[in-house]
C-alpha cells in the first residue's frame, strides 16, 4: 500500500529517532518519527514515539495529536503508554479532569508511571464530582481483578482520610447491590 522503499525509509527515520531520543534530542526525534509517520502511517510506535517526544520537547498540543492517532491505531497494544502522554499533554494544557480520566486509562492497563503521575497530579481533584466518579469507575475496575489491595496502600498514600470514606462507601455500596 505504501511501497516497500517508503517501509524501509519509515523504519530507517524510526531507528535515527530512537537515537536522538536517548540523546535528549528530543525536537530533532520527534522530527524523525514525524517523517516516519508520513512514510508509514500505519505503524502505531511511529505515532506514539513522536508524541512522546514532543511532550519532552515541550509541544503539547502537536503531541496530542499524534497520541490520539496512535490509540486509534489497530496494531496499538493495550499497554497504557498512549494513555499515560495523553494525561500529561492534558495536565499541562490546565485540561485536569481530562487529564485525569487518560491517566485512569493508563492506570487500568497497569502502566506503571501513570500511578505516580496520578497520585501526584489527580488527588487534588477529589471535591470534583467528574472526580469522583473516575475514583469509582477506577476502584471498581481494580475491585474486579482482585488488585484491590495495590489500590487501597496507593489510594491511601495520596488521599489518607478521604480515601477511607470512598473505599468503605464503595464497599457498602457493592455488599447493598449483591444482596
Amino acid at each position: 500500500l505504501y511501497g516497500q522503499e517508503n517501509i524501509k525509509k519509515s523504519y530507517a527515520m524510526f531507528k535515527e529517532g530512537v537515537k536522538n531520543y536517548q540523546e535528549s534530542n528530543f525536537e530533532l526525534a520527534s522530527q524523525k518519527f514525524i517523517e516516519a509517520v508520513n512514510l508509514n502511517p500505519i505503524d502505531y510506535s511511529f505515532k506514539e514515539n513522536a508524541g512522546m517526544s514532543l511532550i519532552n520537547a515541550g509541544n503539547f498540543k502537536k503531541a496530542s495529536i499524534y497520541l490520539e492517532q496512535s490509540l486509534n491505531s489497530i496494531d496499538k497494544p493495550n499497554n497504557g503508554k498512549a494513555e499515560y502522554g495523553l494525561g500529561m499533554c492534558y495536565k499541562e494544557m490546565n485540561q485536569k479532569t481530562k487529564s485525569c480520566e487518560y491517566l485512569a486509562q493508563a492506570m487500568k492497563l497497569n502502566y506503571r508511571p501513570a500511578f505516580n503521575y496520578f497520585s501526584q497530579n489527580c488527588n487534588k481533584l477529589s471535591n470534583n464530582k467528574n472526580w469522583v466518579k473516575i475514583i469509582i469507575r477506577v476502584t471498581r475496575i481494580w475491585f474486579l481483578t482482585f488488585n484491590w489491595i495495590k489500590w487501597c496502600i496507593w489510594f491511601l498514600s495520596g488521599l489518607k482520610g478521604e480515601a477511607l470514606f470512598l473505599i468503605l462507601k464503595i464497599k457498602t455500596r457493592n455488599k447493598s447491590n449483591k444482596g
